[in-house]
């Protein structure tokens, strides 16, 4: 059920923003500016120990291109990641295992330019998958991730302004320690867990 605003209806978010809410599995169409990375945000909404498999699709008339799953989700926390201007469509599947509860499955997706993501500055902490946008120089910054879901894998990775260079900044091993960042764009923290950014 997709849920579009206007910026009078959104408290000023722009009209480019894409609102949707559904269950199980199902495709959302996007609204890509030219150029511009896409900021996705998903969230389950119901089944408490479900998770997702959610991507990015290009659909046109002359062709179909879909990526491997950009994340995967566990619980009710909201996710979010970056995909390249040339998707138009974002996919979500859940994923079917003794553990991943019953019911509808329910849950939100938004999407709009990465340019909202929240700015990197001082300290920044989160729980699950995020996106900081970098505005200023290259720089060192501390970073931590939770023992409790290195288990799962995590990781920090810099995306260029326009989507077309990405950094690896950390070895995925290393728990806590420093990390350089190259420069403006943004900075997408994959991790199941809570994890903590400072400058």
């Amino acid at each position: 059920m997709p849920l579009d605003h206007d910026a009078r209806e959104s408290g000023g978010l722009v009209p480019k923003d894409v609102f949707y809410q559904g269950r199980r599995k199902r495709e959302v169409a996007l609204r890509p500016e030219p150029g511009i990375q896409t900021l996705v945000e998903f969230r389950a909404s119901t089944a408490f120990l479900s998770s997702f498999f959610v991507g990015g699709l290009v659909r046109t008339d002359r062709r179909e291109e879909r990526e491997p799953a950009s994340i995967i989700t566990w619980g009710r926390k909201p996710y979010r990641f970056l995909l390249e201007p040339k998707y138009t469509h974002a996919y979500v599947e859940r994923v079917s295992d003794s553990n991943s509860g019953g019911g509808f499955a329910r849950w939100h997706l938004r999407a709009g330019p990465a340019t909202s993501a929240r700015t990197l500055s001082a300290t920044e902490t989160g729980c699950a998958t995020d996106v900081l946008r970098c505005t200023g120089p290259a720089r060192s910054v501390g970073y931590a991730f939770s023992p409790k879901f290195a288990v799962q894998g995590f990781d920090v990775r810099h995306f260029s302004e326009d989507g077309k260079k990405i950094t690896e900044l950390i070895d995925p091993s290393v728990l806590r320690g420093t990390f350089r960042i190259p420069g403006p764009g943004y900075v997408q923290i994959e991790t199941s867990g809570p994890w903590e950014i400072t400058l």
